[in-house]
């Protein structure tokens, strides 16, 4: 399965065109499970009292003698389901997910791709960012037109050479 995307960063205006190739199979036990996750219920666990035997964590719990409860610990069904049975199956499918990321300038992709960048909203930016994104957006601006020209000059050649 090949999935294309766009991202956009409208603070520091750069953007990028991704290509994930996920093995098929790989993909559907992904969305299957991303959906029994979305439907498991919040149900409390029972406060079982245990001790954590790795000391490292004891700084994250209110007493420092590494006793606690479960659902302390664990919270409820929906979060043991996400931490035992979701994250090791998206880290194993990212694992297998070939990822192929290409910058391009952020005025560039714009154009090409003007619904992607539909929720590239302003916001409020203090004075600090405001005068920074100014900044960036001059560089932007300016590596823009520069890729333009090369883009131009390449696509000129290239059409040359193809009617020989």
């Amino acid at each position: 399965m090949k999935i294309w995307y766009v991202s956009a960063n409208n603070y520091w205006f750069s953007a990028s065109l991704h290509l994930e190739k996920v093995p098929i199979g790989l993909y559907y036990i992904e969305r299957i499970v991303t959906w029994a996750c979305s439907i498991t219920p919040d149900i409390p666990l029972p406060k079982i009292k245990f001790k954590v035997k790795d000391k490292s964590n004891w700084e994250y719990m209110d007493s420092n003698d590494g006793w606690t409860t479960l659902q302390d610990w664990f919270g409820d069904t929906q979060n043991l389901f996400h931490s035992y049975v979701c994250t090791p199956i998206h880290n194993f499918v990212w694992k297998h997910t070939k990822v192929i990321h290409i910058d391009l300038p952020y005025h560039f992709l714009k154009e090409k791709f003007p619904v992607e960048f539909e929720r590239d909203l302003e916001t409020e930016w203090d004075d600090e960012d405001r005068e920074f994104r100014v900044r960036a957006e001059i560089l932007a601006t300016y590596s823009d037109k520069q890729f333009r020209d090369v883009y131009k000059t390449l696509n000129y050649e290239y059409k040359n050479e193809t009617l020989k």
